[in-house]
């Protein structure tokens, strides 16, 4: 998604699981708007995180939500474990040089159905 976007630049563009917290997984992404206008910074920030919200619901990846839990050491539940992935996961791909000069600029935007800057009445 980074590389298709018509917005962002290629320079440090880089997505990585960096870190398991006790409380969530951190997933670090990193990547420049073209444009120095604070509006248009804006409007492209907004557009990622939806399009990441979008993603992660077509994949099933549910964000994590604070959680307390009372966990009892003498109540083992073993059917928990059959929920497990039995695949292993990739990880992020590195894509070569041609392959992101091949996804730039795939992407519409602003997406379909959105509205684009023109089009909203600034305050």
């Amino acid at each position: 998604m980074i590389y298709s976007h018509p917005r962002l630049t290629d320079r440090a563009a880089r997505v990585r699981f960096v870190e398991i917290l006790r409380d969530s997984y951190r997933i670090q992404i990193n990547c420049y708007v073209d444009s120095s206008e604070w509006s248009q910074f804006l409007a492209v920030s907004e557009d990622l995180n939806l399009r990441i919200l979008t993603l992660l619901d077509s994949h099933g990846v549910q964000l994590a939500v604070p959680v307390q839990q009372w966990v009892r050491g003498d109540n083992a539940h073993p059917e928990q474990d059959k929920d497990l992935p039995t695949e292993t996961l990739q990880a992020f791909p590195d894509y070569a040089s041609d392959e992101k000069a091949d996804m730039k600029g795939s992407l519409d935007y602003p997406e379909k159905g959105r509205p684009n800057e023109e089009s909203v009445i600034k305050t």
